[in-house]
Parts: structure tokens; C-alpha cells; sequence
């Protein structure tokens, strides 16, 4: 994949966090000379992250919370160890604790080993260690003792007993997998863990990283050489149906000296690890569900990508300060990580690692730790067409083929216009179908075009047209005879036309504003646009009462004909009562019809209209002749008597909600207050 004809706008990349929180390692861990201090961001043996930074240079350690005025701890092991690597262990009474590889200067003195450290609540507290007989190059706790509770069933019988396990890996190619035997049963063999050899100990060849595959139970093991060893914990290794959370994990290795080399004469030294902001994204679900694809291979797009593979370009340039060959560590909380979602596109791109967004990324620089965020590539792309949309109005076809790069709805033939004129609808649509038109209202705003603004009035009634029809088509199934909920396609598509909806208003908003404030727009073109924006004012009330009707479960009418008989049985005993007085809803009704006679709704609930049907309620809503703040009132009359002939069955959740509804219509449909009954 050759990333440099990747168009620089389809290049997924790191974004500056503006409440990045940064801890300068200086300030809380002293170094020897010619010490460099090693920074790890902490991560529970799933994966998650911990929000635990660890800092530890030569025999020195210091834990940090990522936060302000965050917990702090020290703890210092004798002078002839160095801290190797360091691991975080959730125990089962809800503390943690941590795992520290140690290798000895004095062997005499004191052996390589690995300890384990308690947090007592005030102080990093030592309670074991075990001795290992070679140099540790890394550690990594597999299972801790909330996950053994999960795992032990699953396990190698000699493993299912073990409070924990902890991989080591050390000089000669050994890994060891042990744990620390907190009580003390067999006091002689306390030093003495279960350990697996996995080569025959050639003196070249180390173990140079360890990772744990939850999901599969598999412990995966580097050796220096470059190969990989997986080593099974069940005797079923397989993934199962529930898909693990995204992982970002960057390793760049380097074998400067030999790659260049036909194998049979390298030396197999150890390699150079150097850690850079330079990586990607791997989601392990597609490429297990895409049966293990064989190869990297691209989408034959301009932006190159890969189904589960996405390629995350360097930092840019506008991060002063900071020499990113020499990042200690990168870390990501996957609960900060959520996917790009289109309501109008399921192309295949939108499932893409690029498609994903992590809000915080979390850095370990030269001299101190501080965030990053990293956009979706979708969002990144749409926010670099937004940044100058004038520039992309004028010539339009490189975002149109940006935009079919990353899975957004390809351009529509639109008989008897140009192709300039397609480029420019399906950039704008683009926009407007994922709630960037606030950018071409501040283009509107800005223009001194005439025909650019012409150009966007008949586009946007074209797609409210468009909408319109594609909102009634959608909804017609919630008023069926036998009603059913929407499909998730139903539900996106009506989420797309409520933003078609809004974004027309604001659009032909701002049409208006812009044509009386350059006073180039004839008075006739002018209402003719007032026109249109209060019918799209209309239709976004409309779609806007469908969404709180199906949150609220009145629709679809399942149980609408059993709700309309008990409704007519209570209207028609308050219109007994009040002896011949006409009701408020009554008399609203008779003005509604006065004001806008011979609508087909009227005519279908006979001489008593209300309550009526469902879709006949709705229907004043599109209605131009009708003030707002009748339509308003008319709901909020029917929500208030639907709950009342519902109160018997409805918990309380449902009369909040309905509570909530009549609020809701009174805020949106401009009406403030409601007479009594």
C-alpha cells in the first residue's frame, strides 16, 4: 500500500485535545545520571485501560492517576536492581496491585526476579517476590483474580487453582507462566513456578514481548528473531460469538543492521524497538469475520484502505515542542471509542477501522504525558471540506471523489444539468445528511454569488421534495391496520429526512436573510423562499412528532383502536357534564376547520372529529394555514387524554414521558401555556 498517493484529506490522522492533561515526569520521579525515565500507561489484563500511568527509572518507581490532583505513589527497590517492565493486577476485593520485573547488576547479592506490590490505600506496599534464573526482557499478567473467576473452568487443570497468572519472558527464549501463592500452603515450593519452555534456549534468541488474546485465551509470544509462538490456556481455542472491544497498539521494529541480508547470514541479534506515533487501528472482529484474509490488501479507492486494517499518519505539525521518534508509550481507553454512523450510507467504508473515533489518545512524549484525539476518517473529511467549502463549491469534483472514497452516497444523474452541478449536490448533500449545514449557511452568509445561492435554493427544495415523499413512505407501516416498528433501516431513514428538514430550514433561513440583506433578490423570489421555509418549518415538526410518538411507544397504534374507545367514552362524559357548553378542544377543532376547510382528515372522524385517528391528528401539522400554536395545543390536548385513559396500565416511566411530551410540544410547536379543560 503506497500512502503517499493517498490524497492528504482521506489520510486518517492525530488531532490536538484541548483539554489535554499533561504530567511533566520530572516533577514526580528523580532519575540518575544518564538514566532515561520509561513511561507505561497501565492496562487490566482484558485490555482496559486503567487511567494509571507508570513511571520508573533504574530502581525507582512511580505510579500516577491521569487527572488533576490525581493519586500518587513512590516505592524504591535496592540499588543493584533495575525495573524491567511493569504490569497492573485487579485483585477480588476490588484493590489492585502491581507486577514489577526486576533484573539484578549483582547476581551475588540479589537475583533477577519479579515482585509484586500492593496498594494499601496510602502506599505501594512489597508482599512477595519470585526469583527468575534469566535476565526478564518483558511481564505480563494474563489473568487477575477477577478474571480467574471467569477462566479457572476453562483452564489446564494444574492452571485452575492458581489465584493468577503472570507470563514472564526472559534471556534464552524461556517463558515462564507463574503466579504468586499468597497463601502460603506449600511453603516449599513458593519459589518454584510452573514454567513452560518454549525453544531449546539458543543464546541469540530472546522473548521480546508478550500479548494475551482474551477472547481466545491464547498468550501470543515475539521472540527477537521475528517469529511468533501462540500458546493455547483451553483446550478449545476458539473465538466465540461475542466481538471484543477495538484495540490501538503500535509497535515499530527494526532490524537496521540485517534486514538488508538473505536470512541464511543474519545473526539474529536483538532487534531495535522504537515506539512511534505512526501506527493504526486492527479490528481483530472483521478479520476474524472476514475468514482470516491472507493479505493486506486496499479497496482499489483513492484512499487505499483496508477492511480491518487503518493506517494512522503522524502527528501534525501544529504540536509544538516535541520530537515524536522518541514516544515512550500510547494508550487508549476503548470506552472512548466510538464508530462513525451514516443514515444514509452502509457502504462497506463505514465499517472500516478508519471509520472509528477515539476521543482520547494518550501519549507519553520525551518529557511528558498529555492527549491526543483521533477523528474518524469520515468526520476528518467532512471537517476539511467544511473548513472551506468555497473553495470546494467552486470545483467540486476532487471532494465528490473524496467523499465516494470513503462509502458516502455516490453522485445521482440529474438529467439535463452538468457534471459540475452533480459534484456540487452530492458535496452539499453529504453535508447536509450528516449535520454539517451550518457550514454552508456561514458559505450563504459569505457569498457575494447570486448564482451560487440560486444554485443551493433549488437543490435544497429539491431534496426536502425528496424527503417528504421518502418520510411518508417510511412511516405509512406505524399507521398500518397491523402496526409494526420500523426496521433499523426505517429508523435511519427517518433520522436522515429529520436532518434534510432542519438543515432546510436553516438553509433557506439564511437565503432570505442574505437576498433582503444584498438586496439583489426580487420581492416575488423572496416569498417564494418565505413559502418554502415555513413548509419545511412544517415537516420538521412533523417528523419531529413521529420520533417523540415512537420514544414515547404510542406508535406504531397497536393498541390505538382500545385507546380511541376509551377516549371517545371520556370526552363523550365531559361533554355531558359541561350541559351544553362547547368543550376547549371542541372549539379549537371548529377553528382549525373554519381556517383551513375540506382537508380530506376532517372528513374521515364524522360530525365528532375528536379524538381521532392517529395519522388524522397529525395531519394539521403540514397544514400552512394553520397557526403554529394550534397544532401545538391540539397535541398536547390528545397526549394529556391519551395518558389519562392509560393511567391504569402505565407505570410511572410512561407518565413522566407524557409529561415530557406535552412540555415538548408546548416548546416546540410555540405555544407556552395550555387552558383547562
Amino acid at each position: 500500500m503506497v500512502t503517499e498517493r493517498v490524497p492528504d484529506p482521506l489520510k486518517q490522522k492525530f488531532l490536538p485535545l484541548d483539554s489535554s492533561f499533561e504530567i511533566e515526569y520530572g516533577k514526580h520521579i528523580h532519575t540518575r545520571d544518564g538514566c532515561d525515565v520509561n513511561v507505561k500507561y497501565l492496562m487490566d489484563c482484558s485490555g482496559e485501560f486503567t487511567n494509571f500511568v507508570a513511571f520508573y527509572c533504574a530502581n525507582a518507581l512511580s505510579l500516577r492517576r491521569i487527572h488533576e490532583g490525581g493519586m500518587e505513589a513512590h516505592h524504591i527497590f535496592s540499588d543493584e536492581l533495575t525495573i524491567q517492565d511493569v504490569e497492573y493486577m485487579r485483585s477480588s476485593d476490588g484493590g489492585f496491585g502491581l507486577t514489577v520485573a526486576l533484573n539484578s547488576s549483582k547476581l551475588t547479592i540479589h537475583p533477577h526476579c519479579v515482585a509484586l506490590l500492593r496498594w494499601s490505600g496510602d502506599q505501594l506496599k512489597q508482599l512477595r517476590k519470585l526469583k527468575i534464573e534469566e535476565e526478564i526482557y518483558c511481564l505480563k499478567v494474563i489473568a487477575d483474580e477477577p478474571a480467574m473467576n471467569q477462566l479457572h473452568e476453562q483452564l489446564h487443570q494444574r492452571m485452575s487453582s492458581w489465584p493468577h497468572i503472570i507470563a514472564v519472558g526472559t534471556q534464552l527464549a524461556h517463558c515462564y507462566l507463574l503466579h504468586f501463592q499468597l497463601v502460603e500452603r506449600h511453603q516449599e515450593d513458593a519459589h518454584a513456578p510452573m514454567t513452560v519452555k518454549l525453544t531449546d534456549g539458543l543464546n541469540t534468541v530472546h522473548v521480546t514481548c508478550i500479548s494475551f488474546l482474551e477472547k481466545s485465551r491464547t498468550v501470543l509470544v515475539g521472540f527477537s528473531f521475528g517469529g511468533i509462538m501462540s500458546i493455547s490456556l483451553t483446550s478449545c481455542p476458539t473465538m466465540t460469538t461475542k466481538t471484543k472491544p477495538l484495540q490501538l497498539c503500535l509497535y515499530e521494529v527494526m532490524f537496521p543492521d540485517e534486514e538488508a541480508l538473505p536470512l541464511n547470514e543474519r545473526s539474529w541479534n536483538r532487534p531495535i524497538f522504537g515506539i512511534k506515533l505512526v501506527g493504526g487501528i486492527f479490528d481483530l472482529n472483521a478479520y476474524y469475520y472476514k475468514r482470516l484474509v491472507q493479505i493486506i490488501a486496499h479497496d482499489g479507492t483513492k484512499a487505499q484502505q483496508c477492511a480491518f486494517l487503518s493506517t494512522v499518519h503522524p502527528i501534525p505539525m501544529h504540536v509544538k515542542e516535541e520530537d515524536f521518534s522518541l514516544i515512550k508509550d500510547l494508550a487508549i481507553d476503548t470506552t472512548c471509542i466510538t464508530r462513525f454512523i451514516s443514515n444514509v450510507s452502509d457502504a462497506e467504508q463505514m465499517f472500516y477501522p478508519s471509520a472509528y473515533e477515539v476521543s482520547v489518545v494518550h501519549v507519553a512524549g520525551a518529557r511528558k504525558c498529555y492527549q491526543l484525539t483521533l477523528p474518524s476518517l469520515p468526520n476528518q473529511l467532512l471537517s476539511t471540506i467544511c473548513a472551506d467549502l468555497e473553495m470546494h463549491v467552486a470545483d467540486a469534483s476532487s471532494a465528490s471523489t473524496w467523499l465516494a472514497a470513503l462509502g458516502f452516497p455516490k453522485k445521482e444523474t440529474y438529467p439535463a444539468r452538468t457534471e459540475h452541478y452533480a459534484n456540487i449536490c452530492t458535496v452539499l448533500y453529504a453535508l447536509v445528511s450528516h449535520q454539517r449545514a451550518a457550514s454552508i449557511v456561514q458559505f450563504i452568509k459569505h457569498s457575494e454569488s447570486t448564482e451560487s445561492r440560486h444554485l443551493i435554493a433549488t437543490w435544497i427544495w429539491e431534496e426536502v421534495d425528496k424527503a417528504t415523499k421518502k418520510m411518508h413512505e417510511t412511516i405509512e407501516p406505524l399507521f398500518a391496520r397491523f402496526s409494526a416498528p420500523l426496521s433499523p433501516a426505517g429508523q435511519k431513514s427517518l433520522a436522515h429526512v429529520y436532518d434534510v428538514f432542519v438543515a432546510g430550514v436553516q438553509i433557506l433561513r439564511e437565503l432570505i436573510s442574505t437576498g433582503e440583506r444584498e438586496q439583489d433578490e426580487t420581492k416575488e423570489y423572496i416569498v417564494s423562499l418565505e413559502a418554502q421555509r415555513f413548509a419545511t418549518e412544517n415537516l420538521r415538526s412533523y417528523s419531529a412528532v413521529i420520533h417523540q410518538l415512537m420514544r414515547s411507544r404510542i406508535l406504531p397504534v397497536a393498541e390505538d383502536r382500545e385507546i380511541r374507545l376509551a377516549m371517545e367514552k371520556a370526552l363523550e362524559e365531559r361533554r355531558t357534564r359541561a350541559s351544553g357548553h362547547q368543550l376547549h378542544i371542541d372549539k379549537l377543532v371548529a377553528r382549525m376547520q373554519r381556517k383551513s376547510p375540506g382537508e380530506p382528515f376532517w372528513l374521515a372522524e364524522g360530525a365528532k372529529w375528536y379524538p381521532p385517528a392517529l395519522l388524522n391528528l397529525l395531519g394539521p401539522i403540514l397544514l400552512l394555514h394553520i397557526p403554529t400554536k394550534w397544532k401545538g395545543q391540539l397535541l398536547a390536548y390528545y397526549l394529556l387524554d391519551y395518558a389519562h385513559c392509560k393511567k391504569v396500565n402505565a407505570t410511572s416511566s410512561d407518565s413522566v414521558l407524557k409529561t415530557y411530551l406535552v412540555y415538548w410540544c408546548s416548546r416546540n410547536m410555540a405555544y407556552p401555556t395550555f387552558p383547562a379543560f
